[in-house]
């Protein structure tokens, strides 16, 4: 059995859409002395944050994030610190803090090859607001545009 296997049914819930049954299979194998993995502490942070519990979302986040470095799995703390940058900026407003996780994602990321997570902050950091990454602007992007065609 690894160590996922008691989340399954947390994992197929969030897959579903089904918040609150994600968020109670998550918690009951917590309460049953499960081992508290990464995954199933980032499953849990994701079924929160659809049910709008924010604070709640971002502990169980980084908690994950912990539990992913302390096991060296760089794209999984490279994926909490993109959430939680983006849920500090996005959910509470606090520039500082999504700051402070967009470096810690960026440093992380370096050392990946390019991915989905790389997009991800891309994507955060384009409503403004917040530290750009670095390169999150290449050259070409300052490039003036041709102007779009009119129709007859």
């Amino acid at each position: 059995m690894t160590a996922e296997e008691p989340f399954a049914d947390g994992f197929a819930a969030l897959a579903e859409g089904r918040w609150e049954q994600a968020r109670s299979a998550f918690e009951a194998g917590l309460a049953r002395g499960e081992a508290e993995t990464a995954e199933a502490c980032f499953g849990l942070a994701m079924a929160l944050w659809w049910l709008g519990e924010n604070h709640a979302c971002v502990d169980r986040c980084s908690r994950a994030y912990a539990l992913f470095r302390a096991s060296d799995d760089v794209a999984g703390a490279a994926r909490c610190a993109v959430w939680l940058a983006i849920t500090y900026k996005s959910n509470f407003a606090n520039f500082a803090a999504a700051n402070g996780w967009v470096v810690r994602a960026e440093r992380l990321l370096e050392t990946l090859d390019p991915g989905p997570m790389h997009g991800w902050l891309r994507c955060g950091c384009a409503r403004g607001g917040w530290r750009k990454p670095r390169g999150c602007w290449p050259a070409w992007a300052a490039a003036p545009r041709p102007r779009p065609r009119r129709r007859c």
